[in-house]
């Protein structure tokens, strides 16, 4: 359940929505992953010039970041690694991390494990009754400084594992995110059906979102659903009213979305003031 909140943030869950019966996806196949590693491949001898010699990305064990890895251990192999941050108190492991680590293993890819309990605790004690959004962006930010850290010490370059879907939806963080992002042009559900092609299909039982906010919390419907109703609204350009009525769509639900769509670049993006040449 969306938290009271976060409900003038996310839209949360619709009041009702219909079959939604279009064609959006790409097809996944050899020929698409190949174009993808291709891609890394000649991004990464770009960043050469910096020094750059591996390539790193976090890994969740979420779809996005299952992916990324699946990719990278194609495109670079040992030149690759993971990084996989715990916020498990003492020196056990989550469940999560627990998982990333099988995940990591069953691709090939090599991993480190980062704890992060006491740093990120040591963060919120900074300010007092703290939010749970306080609680949401420090956690996304705390990881991305981590792989930052790690990635600097081991000249490595960083995969953005942004899709879509997140792109669409401001859930990614604001700031500099990675060198490289091979999949910003896939929805979230085209890259589950790249788990199968991968042989992941066990990522799929895993809950989308983080421990604060499961994406089904946020937007109320699974990615499958929600990427038609994303591709009709950015890309098909379609009014929320329309999709309404042609799709037995809740109305509310689709003018908060609209408006999250809207609105998302303001806190991932920077105004900037250029002056001119002088």
């Amino acid at each position: 359940m969306l938290d009271r909140s976060l409900q003038n943030i996310f839209p949360g869950i619709p009041a009702h929505i219909g079959s939604i019966d279009i064609t959006y996806k790409k097809q996944v196949d050899a020929n698409l992953v190949s174009t993808i590693i291709n891609f890394i491949r000649s991004a990464l001898d770009d960043l050469a010039i910096l020094g750059l010699n591996k390539v790193t990305v976090g890994l969740s064990g979420g779809v996005d970041s299952t992916v990324i890895c699946a990719l990278l251990k194609e495109a670079v192999e040992q030149k690759a690694f993971a990084v996989i941050v715990d916020f498990e108190q003492g020196k056990d492991y989550s469940s999560d991390t627990k998982f990333s680590i099988e995940i990591a293993e069953k691709i090939g890819i090599n991993y480190r494990v980062v704890k992060a309990y006491e740093l990120f605790y040591a963060h919120l004690a900074i300010t007092r009754n703290n939010s749970l959004l306080t609680h949401l962006h420090l956690r996304s930010r705390l990881i991305n400084n981590i792989i930052f850290q790690v990635a600097d010490n081991e000249m490595a370059a960083i995969i953005d594992s942004t899709d879509k879907s997140e792109k669409l939806l401001g859930r990614h963080a604001e700031s500099f995110m990675g060198h490289v992002a091979p999949i910003v042009d896939l929805y979230k559900s085209e890259l589950y059906d790249m788990l199968d092609y991968f042989a992941l299909g066990e990522v799929k039982k895993k809950e989308s979102g983080c421990p604060e906010l499961l994406d089904r919390d946020a937007f109320g419907v699974e990615w499958e659903v929600l990427d038609k109703v994303l591709y009709l609204l950015a890309y098909k350009n379609m009014p929320p009213e329309e999709i309404a009525r042609k799709y037995n769509v809740d109305i509310n639900w689709l003018q908060k979305l609209e408006k999250r769509i809207q609105k998302q670049h303001l806190r991932t993006e920077t105004k900037q003031l250029l002056l001119g040449v002088r």
